[in-house]
């Protein structure tokens, strides 16, 4: 093949030749199911931990999703895909263990540490085995020959190596939960707010609550993220990324509050499809009644201050009464259609992918000018399109789209308007009588 060119403009007889592509479709509906839970936790690293739905939770968090201790995480999970579990306990302190001049110290803070038993065996060949054993279950073996050569995901170890027929780890202490922790949590999450969906509170106190809506007005209004919100009892958010759960459910012999149950809207709301209502989503797994029973009228006014309330089927079922958010406070940029879960979350992941594709394939890469523009406009007209396939909007057209210059040479203004799409929630019957 001959030289590259970019334009027909070579002074020599030749063969000349570039690279190009069919038409790409740029732009993805991007999956959800990612949430951003504060947790006070036993055993883990600070900051951010990721885990995904199904993975072995030992190594990272100390215990397996069916111990009582992580219950939070299981309710998540039976709707969340991945969760960035953030550990808010300050200040606590190792668990260690002496014997001879060896030392074994817990990785990480908190009272699982004190669960850690270390058996060290001497092999024929002067190699020791060394055994750890979390609570009951065996959590790693390995043979070395010195200490150094020692890796754990559980324990380090320092000293003189040497036998120990069974060093159980004291002292641990899991640490405290202040305001800054949380801070510290919402901090965590702006750094990797375009990677989640939603962020939930699982506690009562008044300030953190605040603390959170305060964020979510930020992050949205002067940051540009879509990102939405889980709290409990807090119906004077009045936003339109902002739930409240009013009441809480029976399970087993518990009955759970409604801060109690965050973690399971959170992981709903993050885990919806953008064609997905919540409205009568049926509590997954274990739930048997609700708590703080409402009567009709009580939930009717619950639903008007944006409540997401725990009802009861007539088949006998816990479900989630109707899809709402917080928001009343109605205006022409929030209009009503923002009361409901649904078109809410539909419009935040439009525009969370709008911003994808627009830093992927365009930032630094396509000129500002009527034709670059309308590569754009084409873009995000098509990407439309697949939420419209998809249930999310109707009625689309290339005429909604308008992509001008911004006020300055390299920016860009974009308008849209969609018609988004709910599901049937009241029907009303007329009955003629012949």
């Amino acid at each position: 093949m001959g030289a590259r060119w970019e334009s027909q403009n070579k002074g020599r007889p030749g063969v000349y030749s570039r690279n190009t592509s069919e038409d790409m479709d740029l732009s993805q509906v991007s999956d959800r199911g990612v949430c951003a839970l504060p947790l006070k936790l036993n055993w883990g690293e600070k900051g951010f931990i990721q885990i995904v739905n199904g993975e072995n939770l030992l190594k990272k968090i100390g215990y397996s999703i069916t111990d009582q201790e992580v219950f939070p995480i299981k309710e998540a999970f039976k709707n969340a895909r991945i969760i960035y579990l953030y550990n808010v306990a300050e200040q606590g302190k190792k668990s260690k263990a002496t014997e001879g001049e060896l030392i074994a110290e817990a990785k990480y803070e908190g009272i699982r540490g004190n669960d850690i038993t270390v058996v060290i065996e001497k092999n024929l060949d002067d190699s020791y085995q060394v055994i750890i054993t979390l609570g009951t279950i065996e959590v790693e073996k390995q043979n070395i020959t010195t200490i150094k050569e020692f890796k754990s995901d559980f324990i380090t170890l320092s000293g003189t190596l040497q036998e120990v027929a069974g060093l159980k780890l004291t002292g641990g202490e899991t640490g405290t939960v202040t305001n800054e922790s949380y801070i510290q949590f919402l901090e965590a999450v702006e750094r990797e707010v375009g990677n989640i969906n939603a962020i939930g509170y699982p506690g009562t106190e008044e300030p953190i609550k605040e603390l959170f809506v305060s964020f979510i007005n930020r992050i949205r209004d002067e940051v540009g993220y879509k990102i939405q919100c889980v709290l409990s009892e807090y119906p004077e958010a009045d936003h339109e990324a902002i739930y409240s759960v009013k009441n809480g459910v029976v399970m087993g012999a518990s009955k759970l509050t409604s801060a109690e149950c965050v973690p399971y809207v959170l992981g709903a709301v993050a885990g919806a499809r953008i064609n997905e209502s919540l409205t009568y989503h049926k509590y997954k797994m274990g739930a048997t009644n609700v708590t703080g029973e409402l009567q009709n009228e009580d939930i009717k006014k619950a639903l008007l201050k944006g409540e997401v309330v725990f009802t009861m089927s007539r088949d006998g079922n816990v479900v989630i009464e109707q899809d709402v958010t917080t928001l009343k406070s109605l205006s022409k940029e929030r209009p009503k259609a923002l009361r409901k879960g649904r078109p809410s979350r539909a419009l935040d992941n439009f525009d969370g992918d709008i911003d994808k594709t627009f830093y992927t394939y365009y930032i630094g890469k396509e000129d500002n000018d009527e034709a670059g523009r309308a590569i754009l406009k084409n873009e995000i007209y098509k990407l439309a399109k697949k939420y419209e396939e998809l249930g999310a909007f109707q009625n689309t057209t290339l005429e909604d789209f308008e992509i001008f210059e911004g006020d300055d040479i390299d920016s860009v203004f974009i308008r849209y308007a969609v018609q988004p799409v709910d599901s049937v929630d009241k029907i009303y019957i007329e009955r003629v009588i012949k």
